[in-house]
């Protein structure tokens, strides 16, 4: 059975727009494509992320340091929940051919879209947490205002985890002090002596430095 991943928006093109944005404190994690830019909480209770990268079952986050951009694909995350009404200025002469956005391996949708292909994968939650799915046999009926994940011709995992370790994202304070005698690499594979914003893969583990 397919558990809907209940992060929701409602879009709509016009001058201005007002919509719900919502991510479930069960889940902590959500999609999003906003019509209109919308300026991060302060307080780090929503945190919004890009994808242009992956490992053979992993999604590779990249963080967005202050600012969700209009009709751009993202992967929320909120580590209470996340509950607000939104508006903002729409540019109608931005607005994507077809209501749909490509970016890295992020695809969003500003309109309802029935997804086939066995490329796509949706976020749900059947009972392990927050995963994308890869569609099926069956279509897949996607909201307006939600994202899907896009993979390359010949991808064969049956289901993707959220930078690569376990179902979240690690969100390390690690400093100097603690990352002596630990060998630091970025996705590269290059040696690093320090952490600093970006992705890095420490002592074998994946984890993102805020």
């Amino acid at each position: 059975r397919r558990v809907l991943f209940r992060s929701s928006t409602s879009v709509k093109v016009g001058s201005t727009s007002t919509l719900g944005l919502k991510v479930s404190s069960t889940n902590q994690f959500g999609t999003c494509i906003l019509p209109f830019d919308y300026v991060l909480p302060a307080d780090g209770s929503l945190k919004a992320y890009t994808c242009s990268n992956y490992t053979e079952d992993a999604l590779l986050l990249t963080s967005v340091a202050e600012k969700m951009k209009a009709y751009t694909p993202y992967i929320l995350y909120s580590p209470n929940g996340f509950s607000a009404t939104i508006s903002g200025e729409v540019d109608a002469g931005k607005y994507p051919e077809g209501g749909v956005v490509k970016q890295g391996f992020l695809v969003g949708t500003l309109v309802q879209k029935e997804l086939t292909a066995s490329t796509s994968y949706v976020m749900q939650n059947q009972g392990n947490g927050p995963l994308f799915y890869r569609v099926g046999a069956t279509p897949f009926v996607l909201s307006a205002g939600k994202c899907y994940v896009e993979l390359p011709d010949g991808a064969s995992a049956r289901n993707i985890r959220i930078a690569g370790e376990e179902t979240g994202i690690i969100e390390t304070k690690t400093g100097e002090r603690e990352t002596e005698n630990k060998e630091i690499y970025d996705l590269s594979g290059r040696l690093v002596q320090k952490l600093q914003k970006g992705i890095y893969i420490v002592n074998g583990n994946k984890v993102v430095k805020q």
